[in-house]
Order: structure tokens, then sequence, then C-alpha cells
């Protein structure tokens, strides 16, 4: 390691998020035996993650000139806060982003209670993503005189906001699955809310930069809050405790990271998906039917049926037909446009 300017903040990142990676496997293999051991192994990952992603921060105001993640997504002549913004701009910033949000959200979730060992397996796997597969401190073999810069349509103030609110969103919606069977609608409400406002803020979004008369993408991104978002609608229209209501949460697992793949895997045509990185399906797609099978294999456990009145099953059986057209839409139709 060469300890001079910004080799050493692409060495120290790197190291941080493989220190961490390691943090959380460790973490999941003592979750059985020592669960203090566990959860501390747990928090000094997520402090590590959140270290790395301070660094990427400030290589990204300071407009480094070897960054590939900084000659993607940024330039000088940018604002302090649109240089920032670059950090979620690309494929394997937004994945640490992502990966930085939900690691806080499974520290702090009462799911850890009772399922020990999948947070820190998840945030592991994340992490090594991270730090070996899209790293946001790759270096270029040579500087660049000045970055491009993120596109003009995602400079729109809401592009501040929107992908941290909708990352976690996404984040809370993992944790009543994760929690069951412990009924969580507190999290279901928050969840809920903050995938409200992604989506209100991505719609003004798309009335600013593409007209109402633009083109509609069957998109990953917009899709995949959509889903997850009527998902959590129907669950708080069905009791706690129902078996259908915990069988919807864990539905939202699967969703979640088949949208994420997508969005960084799939080569269909999107404005909100991210450049094909064929490296990340090893990672994205196994995740995705890991999540599938768990979904699958434990909804024996829920023989409860609690009383539920014949409307609500109405709105919980429409939701559950709109959500499995726009999945379906989304996996398999090309872009509709007029």
């Amino acid at each position: 390691m060469r300890i001079r300017g910004v080799e050493y903040r692409s060495d120290v990142g790197t190291i941080l998020l493989a220190v961490s990676s390691l943090g959380a496997g460790a973490s999941a293999i003592t979750a059985g035996s020592w669960p203090r051991v566990s959860r501390r192994l747990l928090r000094l990952s997520v402090v590590g993650i959140w270290s790395a992603v301070a660094l990427a921060t400030v290589a990204l105001i300071r407009t480094d000139p070897r960054c590939a993640l900084d000659a993607s997504h940024t330039r000088p002549a940018l604002s302090l806060i649109r240089r920032v913004m670059g950090l979620w701009a690309g494929s394997a910033g937004s994945l640490l982003v992502f990966t930085a949000i939900l690691s806080v959200v499974l520290v702090f979730a009462p799911a850890l209670k009772h399922q020990r060992v999948a947070p820190p397996i998840l945030v592991a796997v994340l992490t090594m993503a991270c730090a070996w597969v899209v790293s946001p401190f790759e270096r270029l073999d040579a500087p660049v005189v000045e970055g491009s810069g993120i596109g003009p349509t995602a400079e729109h103030w809401t592009m501040v906001v929107n992908p941290p609110v909708l990352y976690l969103g996404l984040a809370l919606a993992l944790v009543p699955g994760l929690a069951h069977p412990i009924p969580t609608p507190g999290w279901n409400r928050a969840a809920l809310a903050t995938l409200s406002l992604a989506i209100a803020l991505a719609t003004a979004w798309h009335y600013v930069e593409l007209g109402w008369s633009g083109w509609w993408e069957w998109d990953p991104v917009a899709n995949t809050a959509l889903v997850v978002w009527m998902l959590l609608l129907a669950s708080l229209r069905l009791p706690n405790r129902h078996h259908l209501t915990q069988r919807i949460l864990l539905g939202v697992w699967p969703v979640v990271f088949v949208g994420l793949a997508l969005s960084r895997t799939s080569p269909s045509p999107s404005i909100h998906a991210f450049a094909v990185d064929d490296t990340l399906r090893w990672v994205l797609w196994p995740i995705s039917l890991a999540a599938a099978a768990l979904a699958v294999g434990i909804q024996h456990r829920f023989p409860t049926h609690a009383p539920t009145d014949r409307h609500h099953l109405i709105q919980v059986g429409l939701l559950l037909f709109a959500a499995t057209l726009v999945a379906l839409g989304t996996l398999s139709l090309p872009p509709l446009g007029r």
C-alpha cells in the first residue's frame, strides 16, 4: 500500500469492505453459540461499511482523477451535493449504499432476536460483492482530465433523496418477513410510508424530466418498489397472525433481490437501470434464488387461520393480482411506448 493521496483512500476502502465482510461472516458463525459476540461483530461490520461509504464520498467531493467512480459520475463543475449524488448513480456505488442502509436496518431490527444467522450472511455476501466484484474504489490506469458527471436528467433535485429513500424502504420491507412469526405492523407501516415517499419522488422526477407522454418502461427499479408497496399494503389489510399475512411478507424477500438483480444484470433498456454487469449475476441471482427457496421452504410453519373480513380478502386478492401482473411484466415484457 502506498500511503499517499488517492492510492491510500482506494486501498483503505477495499480493505474496510473486505474486513467488514469477514466480520459479518464471523457473526453468522457465532450466532448460535455466542449471540452477543455475533451481534457485536455485526455492528463492527456496519461501522466498517459506513466508513467505506464515507471514503467514497470524500473521493467524489475531491473529484479524484484516478477513481473510476469519480470519472463516471462526477465533475468539478457540479455542486457539492450533486457530486455526492454520484455515489448512487452507478451500479457499484448504489450497491454499496444499499448494503450500508440494509446493514443498519438489520442491526436494529427485532428480527435478529429470532433469525440470527440470515442477516449477517446477507451482509457478508453483499459486502464481499462491493469489495471484489463491483468495487466503488476501482482505479483507472491513467487519470482523467475531467469526469463525465451524472446525466442531465439525474441532476433533478428529487434524485438527491430518492435513491437513498428507496433503498431504505426496501430494507425496511425485509424486516417483517425475517421476524416471523412475531407480528411487526410498525415495521410494515414504516416501510410502506418510506416506499410511498420514494414512489412520489420518482413520479415528480418522471413528470419533469420525461413527461407523462414519454415512454413507460417495464422498469425493474420502479416496479420493484411498486410490487413491494402493494405486497406491504396487502399484508396490512389482514390480521397480523393470519397465515396469508406471513406468506405475503416472506414473498417480499425474493421480489427485492430479483429487482436488484434485474436492474444490474438485465440487458433490457431502461432509463433507471444500471449498466449490465455480468460478474454481479453470480452474486445477486443466487441471493434471489436463496430468498425464494427460503420463502417457499418455511411456508408450512404458518398453519394459523385468523378470522378475516370478506371485503378485506377481496382487497388483498386484487392487490396480489396487480402485483403479480407488474412482476410478470417486468420479468418478461420489453419496454412499451408510444
